[in-house]
This record gives structure tokens, C-alpha cells and sequence, in this order.
């Protein structure tokens, strides 16, 4: 959907085209009025103006991948990431643990992703494995063919008001 306005006193959202399902909004959690059912939807933001885009090319769109290594000469690599106000779109690599943003064995420094749109993944959407001190806040996570976030024996990995949509596009 293309937003055509949006009023911030009142937060009405105003597209450019007619929504094809209802949607409703409210502040607080509906599960008490619903048998435990929270029946709220949710809205996000997916476009950016900084884009990495990914082309599915034999099922392998495109991948952030952060890591720590150590070279054949013996110096130690230490990978960072801060990664603010981007979109990712068509990134990972479809039926494995290659997300669309990666962090693989990465633990000498903190790993920063705010405000950040991860949408349209072939695979998964974020992953963090056998990594640490990686801090994620207000992004979305939504729209991916497997599991949108995925964090295996990782440690310090902290998750501040993000939406995961484990939602399966075919």
C-alpha cells in the first residue's frame, strides 16, 4: 500500500488505493474483550530511502553477513554492523539458514539494527548464530518465506520494540 497521508494528532493512515481486508487498530491489547485474542492488526512501514535489494537469481536474493574471522597471517578481524533507517528487500537464500541479515560467530563488538525494515525474504529474515552483543530495536521483520527471526547459542541479544510477522509468501 502507498500511504497518501497520515495524521500524527490522530494516527489515521490514508492510502492511495482501498485496503483489501478490515483493518482495525487500538492502543491496548483486545484479549481480555476476546477470549485471550488479541484482535488488533498492525501497520509498518516498509520503505526506505537507503535499499538494499536482492535479486532471486536461482533462489538467492542478497545477504548482510557480519562475522569475526582470523586470516592466515594471524590478524584477527572484528566485523561491525550499524545498520539505521534501511530497507532489505528479496534478500537470503531460500531453504537455508543464509538470511537476509546474518550474524555468524561475531562477538568482539555490538551489532546495531534500528529502525529498519527487513520484508520479502526468500529464506529468513534476521539471524543471529553462535554470535553476542547484537541490538535490534523499532524494525519490522515481516514477510518472509521460512521464520522471520531466527537466534541460535547466541548471547546479549536484545530485541526492542520490533514486529516479526512469521508470515509464509509463496
Amino acid at each position: 500500500m502507498t500511504v497518501e497521508s497520515y495524521d500524527s494528532k490522530t494516527g489515521v493512515v490514508t492510502f492511495t488505493e482501498k485496503t483489501l481486508y478490515y483493518h482495525w487498530g487500538k492502543p491496548t491489547s483486545t484479549a481480555s474483550d476476546f477470549n485471550g485474542v488479541d484482535m488488533r492488526g498492525e501497520v509498518a512501514l516498509l520503505s526506505r530511502n537507503v535499499r538494499v535489494v536482492g535479486d532471486d537469481i536461482y533462489s538467492w536474493g542478497g545477504h548482510i553477513v557480519v562475522s569475526d574471522n582470523i586470516e592466515d597471517t594471524g590478524v584477527q578481524r572484528s566485523g561491525l554492523l550499524v545498520l539505521d533507517h534501511v530497507e532489505v528487500y528479496n534478500c537470503s537464500q531460500r531453504n537455508t539458514f543464509k538470511s537476509a541479515i546474518r550474524f555468524e560467530g561475531v562477538n568482539n563488538r555490538t551489532q546495531m539494527v534500528t529502525n529498519t525494515a527487513v520484508h520479502g525474504s526468500i529464506a529468513w529474515s534476521l539471524s543471529a548464530q553462535y554470535a553476542s552483543n547484537i541490538f535490534v530495536e523499532d524494525s519490522v521483520f515481516i514477510g518472509a518465506r521460512a521464520v522471520g527471526v531466527n537466534v541460535i547459542s547466541s548471547k546479549n541479544v536484545t530485541m526492542n520494540n520490533i514486529l516479526v510477522g512469521d508470515v509464509r509468501v509463496r
